[in-house]
């Protein structure tokens, strides 16, 4: 058991990038973590109310590789940095200070539905 999956979500922690290379961000939670442990393991925050774990389709809709800054957060509820983020009452773990990217309108309309809030801005055009 190397800290992954399960046995990160038991630890409440989130699971920490294990490489630099094909980082994706949440678009909900603004989470940080490769592809593949997204595939893997899907978010640690979001993942029991949408379904990332072992589905691609799912981990391209909903995560984005298009985020600026990144921090690493351990004790969230007493982070300033993390109040700042909104992300207070998320997992400990790897947090991108601001994703761009578009939430399908039915996955917004849920999470409208929910009262739960994403974090992602559509991205910016022409920005020189």
């Amino acid at each position: 058991d190397e800290g992954r999956g399960v046995a990160g979500r038991d630890s409440g922690r989130a699971d920490l990038p294990n490489e630099l290379k094909g980082l994706r961000a949440c678009m909900v939670c603004t989470l940080v973590k490769t592809y593949a442990q997204f595939v893997d393991d899907g978010c640690d925050n979001c993942d029991s109310f949408l379904g990332m774990a072992e589905r691609q389709d799912r981990v391209a809709e909903l995560t984005s590789h298009t985020f600026q800054g990144l921090t690493c957060v351990n004790k969230p509820a007493e982070s300033w940095v993390a109040k700042y983020q909104g992300i207070q009452m998320m997992k400990p773990g790897a947090y991108a200070l601001e994703v761009s990217g578009v939430l399908s309108p039915e996955i917004e309309d849920f999470l409208k539905q929910k009262n739960i809030p994403w974090r992602s801005k559509p991205p910016t055009q022409g920005a020189d």
